[in-house]
């Protein structure tokens, strides 16, 4: 699992979560962005989302070349710009087997929606959005969409939370009602 933060933050940020995914029995490898950390590139600092993709990519070729990693079994995870990062690589790259965003933000969203789903697809998405707004405007509840319980195929666990607050959260909310 290819890690990557948000902006110009380094890799030690991304510390906290590792654990969660190594516990899980996943190859984790942190990255800092070109320009960042302990990344080469000039100019220093520089937040360059598209760059960025293409270092999640690279991050992916050399996990491929790892003896301790399966090729076809690889992912991303990114946190806020690092998710709508992850999310573009893993739409450029069929390498990429699995992506998980944690608080995404999204730079040029409808334009990269439109790449996906086409145009009809995006005015049907965007309809769609408009519906559940005015229907939640109005009382009623939101569309829900349903979300994975599995880490991996076939071994079910729970999936890795990232913070003790999250449990505690989720545990009295009990559970997401699926569509």
């Amino acid at each position: 699992m290819v890690l990557g933060h948000s902006g110009v933050m380094v890799k030690e940020a991304l510390a906290f979560f590792a654990p969660y995914f190594v516990k899980a029995g996943f190859a984790v490898l942190a990255i800092d962005y070109r320009t960042v950390g302990s990344s080469e590139g000039e100019p220093r600092g520089l937040d360059h989302p598209e760059r960025q993709v293409e270092d999640f990519r690279s991050a992916v070729s050399y996990l491929q070349t790892r003896p301790e990693v399966q090729p076809e079994r690889i992912g991303v995870w990114g946190v806020s710009i690092g998710g709508s990062v992850a999310a573009q690589a893993a739409v450029l790259d069929r390498r990429i087997k699995c992506v998980v965003v944690q608080s995404p933000s999204v730079w040029n969203g409808w334009r990269y929606m439109e790449r996906l789903l086409g145009r009809a697809g995006v005015h049907a998405l965007r309809d769609r959005l408009q519906q559940d707004w005015q229907r939640r405007y109005e009382g009623g509840q939101s569309a829900r969409v349903p979300h994975l319980t599995h880490l991996r195929a076939g071994e079910p666990h729970p999936p890795a939370r990232a913070d003790a607050a999250a449990d505690d959260r989720q545990r009295r909310l009990g559970p997401v009602p699926h569509a």
